[in-house]
């Protein structure tokens, strides 16, 4: 018998045997695999296949540097303002508004944006204000800031209802 063969029979005999208990035996390889160790056709291609594909890697054109990067960004090069010559004037006296601590004019509110979800109950609109330089969500009867109340949000505007001078201001998407 060849060794292979030897094997195969090995393996179709111990097949057909059930082990009654833990495997005492220890683990041997038969001397006919040990030394086989000559290639095998498809080992063969396999190793051609390599050695071609390596040769024509290694004459392949290489990548030039691209122009530019668009996974980096530029240093950003600082704007600098034209310096105004210095004025001389008088200090102003402070109005009575500010002195009671309250800032001159509306503060200014914007419209970024309305959300839309829907409930159980219904659509539920959801205003997107910018206000001084912040973000606020608000919805119907919030208050803003503590000086604008929410009226309405619809699918394109917001009317506001200021407590402080008792005025709607009406805000719509550009």
């Amino acid at each position: 018998m060849t060794g292979g063969a030897a094997v195969a029979a090995a393996w179709l005999s111990s097949a057909t045997t059930v082990p009654t208990g833990p495997a005492t035996m220890p683990l041997t390889i038969p001397a006919g695999i040990a030394q086989q160790s000559a290639p095998t056709p498809t080992q063969i291609d396999l190793e051609r296949e390599v050695t071609r594909l390596t040769a024509r890697l290694e004459q392949a054109p290489r990548p030039r540097m691209p122009a530019r990067n668009p996974f980096t960004l530029r240093p950003r090069v600082p704007v600098v303002a034209p310096v105004a010559p210095p004025t001389v004037s008088r200090p102003q006296l402070p109005s009575q508004r500010e002195l009671a601590g309250v800032p001159l004019g509306r503060p200014t509110v914007t419209l970024a944006g309305i959300g839309r979800e829907r409930t159980p109950t219904g659509t539920r609109h959801t205003a997107i204000l910018s206000v001084a330089g912040r973000v606020v969500l608000a919805h119907v009867g919030d208050d803003v800031i503590g000086r604008y109340q929410v009226r309405t949000v619809s699918t394109d505007a917001v009317e506001l209802l200021d407590l402080q001078e008792d005025v709607s201001l009406h805000l719509s998407l550009p």
